[in-house]
């Protein structure tokens, strides 16, 4: 993508992809970090929504790739994959944000925020390249 072509509103969709996707990996690294320590006691409680979301991906991206004219295997094993990615991702996005509320003391004063926030732009990056050169790795 070369960013000197884009409009001014493809840009805002960029920097905002960019951005949600670093803060989601942000909080999914603080969700690691709350299941390494054992803070993640009520974790059952809350896994049924986590589900949920999963079945959400699931639906939504079989309606999207669905294609008459395409081979159905695909579809489903791509669907499927794509829903275990969602869920995985809400999990520990949705526990790495509960971590924050729950003990800010040590994701800020540490400074472990600023760090995952680094790692998520990486694994933004990389995760962007990776989609547009997978092909080359088949």
């Amino acid at each position: 993508m070369q960013v000197d072509r884009l409009s001014m509103s493809e840009r805002g969709r960029v920097v905002g992809a960019v951005l949600g996707s670093s803060l989601v990996l942000t909080a999914c690294f603080l969700g690691i970090v709350a299941l390494l320590e054992g803070q993640i006691g009520t974790l059952p409680g809350r896994l049924p929504y986590y589900v949920l979301g999963a079945a959400v991906v699931f639906t939504v991206a079989m309606f999207a790739l669905e294609d008459p004219t395409d081979h159905g295997v695909p579809i489903v094993t791509t669907t499927a994959a794509l829903s275990v990615l969602g869920f995985v991702l809400l999990t520990f996005a949705a526990e790495g944000i509960y971590y924050t509320i729950y003990h800010p003391g040590k994701v800020f004063t540490a400074n472990l925020i600023v760090y995952f926030l680094a790692a998520g732009l990486i694994c933004t990056a990389l995760g962007y390249w990776a989609l547009h050169h997978w092909r080359e790795f088949l």
